[in-house]
């Protein structure tokens, strides 16, 4: 338990140093790029782009998760599922990249095909490394993963912004998503020296697939889970719409890669190590614990300074998009909880009621969507991030039922991150827009943030010193290393 324990602590940290190298870098060119182009081509390219992340978990299937959640590594079950994944991802790509980009380009506009079969290759190219990232991240590899991340978004994001200095528009977005899949399919291949057998067995692909399309099918949902907004907010309102919606959301998915895709990357490999429904449900509060504890502040500070970080990085032109930012960050403390429960569901074996919960997020957030977005974007995003708190309490059930884990110890493991979160953003909206409503920006962020660590941290210390202990222990395999090197090198006195 406790080797498992180290090596998920240490996967997270060398993922959140990828992301954490990663995001600076898609942050800079994002602004860069958003300052260059206009809410048209940003919308464009998110409406396709949402047919492609689908169109990806279908090629996918669920196979590689099998190959990580396996005790043993099985050379033809590899290669029956790398050849499997080619299979899928070009009979998607010929589908998405031709028949619908025709469909859809007389009513959305006359480039949209031609975009949608120029994303499709990276279908193709995504599924090149799948088998590969499965074997690193089962060998808990994360270092190599993390380098991947980092050299990937920063040259194709280099490329990007050549290209719309060179006038290119619109296609500058297109190629820069089709360079980060070539390079970070180039990287990985480098890193693992595994390669595919020209060998596919028909038996361990079905034992593969009815394991895997639980999955896949939770991936597809969980993707479309995230996509909805986009999606009707390009077939209802129009493209434009998701360029402001794109913008408004990409400081939070920068959030969420510093906060929560780290250890929910790590998750399956680390969960599937543990023996025994005791150990799964320890290891998944330890988690949620050590996630709060970092996602609720950070969420509910970039919820109250929305609109001030949007037009101070982006310009006034997309001052719509704050808004439609503060209200998608309250989405990050409903994902404390429920972000967690797909690979527990996964490591227990219970990939079943995996892909029922997806499903019914997705019709709860289809339904949702549909009744927010003729009132205009940011009417949606609220919609949006108030579903996912509803959905907190059908995920509760579903822990009870899946592994016998009581709703109220996951709420008493979240409680205290989130009454000092919510004190923290109330006081920091409040300061910002009764206080220094006349001040400048820059100015204001810089005294409102550290302000509002200092709060976060007080009330946790004048109220819950008890559960940071208990939040201590959940993460001393990964700090505690770290202090003893450090104290170790301090001179004697």
């Amino acid at each position: 338990m406790a080797g498992v324990k180290k090596k998920f602590a240490v996967g997270s940290l060398w993922f959140f140093l990828g992301q954490g190298v990663s995001n600076i870098a898609s942050f800079i060119i994002f602004a860069i790029l958003a300052r260059l182009l206009g809410p048209v081509d940003f919308g464009i390219v998110a409406f396709a782009s949402v047919f492609i992340e689908l169109s990806r978990s279908v090629a996918l299937a669920g196979l590689p998760t099998a190959l990580i959640k396996d005790k043993v590594w099985d050379e033809d079950a590899a290669s029956t599922a790398f050849w499997g994944n080619i299979g899928f991802s070009i009979v998607l790509a010929l589908a998405v990249g031709g028949g619908l980009g025709y469909a859809l380009t007389g009513t959305y506009g006359e480039n949209l095909d031609v975009i949608l079969a120029a994303l499709s290759v990276s279908l193709v190219i995504d599924a090149m490394r799948a088998t590969h990232e499965a074997k690193l991240q089962r060998d808990f590899q994360f270092k190599n993963l993390a380098k991947r991340t980092a050299l990937a978004t920063t040259g194709a994001g280099i490329i990007g912004v050549l290209l719309a200095f060179a006038g290119f528009g619109v296609w500058a977005l297109v190629i820069n998503r089709i360079a980060n899949s070539v390079i970070q399919t180039i990287i990985i291949w480098q890193a693992t020296p595994w390669r595919p057998r020209w060998t596919f067995h028909r038996d361990k692909f079905v034992a593969m697939f009815k394991f895997g399309i639980h999955l896949g099918a939770s991936a597809v949902f969980g993707q479309i889970n995230r996509r909805v907004p986009e999606l009707l907010a390009g077939l209802i309102i129009s493209p434009v719409a998701v360029g402001f919606y794109k913008v408004g959301g990409r400081m939070v998915n920068i959030l969420f890669d510093l906060t929560i895709t780290p250890m929910q990357r790590t998750a399956i490999a680390g969960f599937s190590r543990l023996e025994g429904e005791e150990a799964l449900v320890r290891g998944y509060r330890g988690v949620t614990r050590a996630v709060s504890l970092v996602a609720f502040p950070a969420f509910y500070g970039m919820a109250a300074l929305g609109r001030d970080l949007v037009i101070l990085l982006f310009g006034e032109r997309w001052a719509e998009s704050g808004v439609i930012m503060s209200a998608l960050a309250l989405f990050g403390g409903a994902a404390a909880v429920s972000y967690f429960v797909q690979p527990l569901l996964a490591a227990a074996g219970k990939t079943h009621l995996a892909s029922m919960r997806s499903l019914l997020t997705l019709l709860s957030n289809i339904i949702v969507c549909l009744c927010t977005a003729p009132f205009g974007t940011v009417v949606l995003a609220i919609g949006f991030a108030a579903r996912a708190y509803v959905g907190v309490i059908p995920t509760l059930t579903l822990l009870k039922k899946a592994v016998g884990l009581p709703p109220s110890r996951v709420l008493a493991d979240v409680f205290p991150t989130f009454f000092a979160a919510v004190i923290m953003g109330l006081t920091v909206y409040g300061l910002r827009y009764y206080v220094l409503q006349d001040h400048d920006r820059l100015l204001s962020l810089a005294m409102l943030v550290p302000l509002g660590a200092v709060i976060y941290a007080a009330v946790l210390a004048l109220f819950f010193r008890k559960y940071m202990r208990v939040v201590w222990q959940d993460l001393e395999p990964l700090a505690g290393p770290a202090l003893a090197k450090l104290k170790g090198r301090r001179p004697a006195a």
